[in-house]
């Protein structure tokens, strides 16, 4: 047999194993989302993840119901709520995890309760919209002489140089009120009465299902409108705001993974990008709201850079 036949066959056993390699891997890239209950969202954001990752080999656990797998066997785990954070947390398991279906203030909560996390691939797309995202739909919605007002706890506090920060940007006037006690809301609220817009973040000591009917009616009587953080609040009376589908989860969720299979670093945890808007028609007539198509608002909101997406 010659040298040329021999060089021939060489390379082809090269090409074919090469190859082989490259298809395997994917397989060999083991996602583990833990969670404490298959709820529909559960259930859509593990379908959904799966066909955008077919070469990846997924597991669900119910950590109510199961163990995790062992550690060796988990390339990544994906932690659907605070709950599922919390467990990964305390086991310190070794592969990295990615938090999702959890706010920012939750996020950071479940970080501080742990003095000592061994893992330092931790990360998140976070729940709850940038709040640079509400600055700037205020301003598209009320775009004349906008004024917002945000009422601030302990919790929240770390907030207020992005919110400041972001009005500055949009030339938009911000007041903010401190938060004393769970008794004094009603008087920050008051103190906030001259402006246009009512800001809302995840925060349960001033937003829960007790107050929020009495929060709108506050608005309501100051005639000012209340810019939200979920579908559900626009449903409740809210003016408007972001929200967030499974699907951009998913999007999400794919990108920061590829990140990771590319480098082996996760992504920062960050705000998600992807958004809808929620408004709610009635509301917007009563203020004499023009701009009321949710996809121009999406446009416009998405054609300026979000200031504050930043990480931990």
């Amino acid at each position: 047999m010659g040298r040329a036949t021999w060089l021939l066959i060489t390379f082809i056993i090269l090409t074919i194993a090469s190859a082989t390699v490259c298809a395997a891997t994917p397989n060999d890239f083991n996602v583990v989302i833990v969670h404490t209950g298959k709820t529909k969202a559960v259930n859509d954001y593990s379908d959904s993840l799966k066909d955008k990752l077919s070469n990846a080999y997924f597991q669900d656990v119910d950590i109510s119901k199961y163990p995790l797998p062992h550690a060796k066997e988990v390339d990544l785990f994906v932690a659907s709520g605070r709950k599922a954070l919390d467990y990964l947390i305390s086991k310190e398991v070794s592969a990295p995890i990615l938090s999702v279906f959890l706010s920012r203030l939750s996020y950071l909560e479940s970080l501080k309760l742990r003095e000592k996390i061994n893992n330092k691939q931790i990360s998140a797309i976070y729940s709850d919209p940038d709040p640079s995202l509400l600055i700037h739909l205020s301003k598209i919605l009320f775009p004349k002489n906008t004024t917002v007002a945000f009422v601030v706890s302990d919790t929240t506090e770390f907030l207020r140089p992005i919110l400041e920060k972001s009005a500055a940007h949009f030339d938009v006037d911000i007041t903010f009120s401190k938060l004393t006690d769970d008794h004094s809301l009603y008087k920050e609220l008051n103190n906030l009465s001259n402006a246009d817009v009512l800001l809302a973040m995840p925060d349960s000591r001033i937003f829960n299902k007790r107050s929020l009917s009495n929060i709108l009616r506050s608005t309501y009587r100051h005639e000012q409108a209340l810019i939200g953080y979920s579908k559900g609040m626009v449903k409740a009376g809210a003016l408007a705001s972001p929200s967030y589908s499974v699907k951009d989860i998913v999007n999400e969720s794919v990108r920061f993974i590829n990140q990771y299979l590319g480098n082996g670093i996760l992504p920062k945890a960050t705000y998600s990008q992807l958004f809808d808007i929620e408004i709610n028609d009635r509301v917007a007539k009563t203020f004499n709201i023009s701009l009321r198509n949710p996809e121009e608002i999406r446009r416009r909101l998405r054609a300026s850079p979000i200031l504050s997406g930043d990480g931990q």
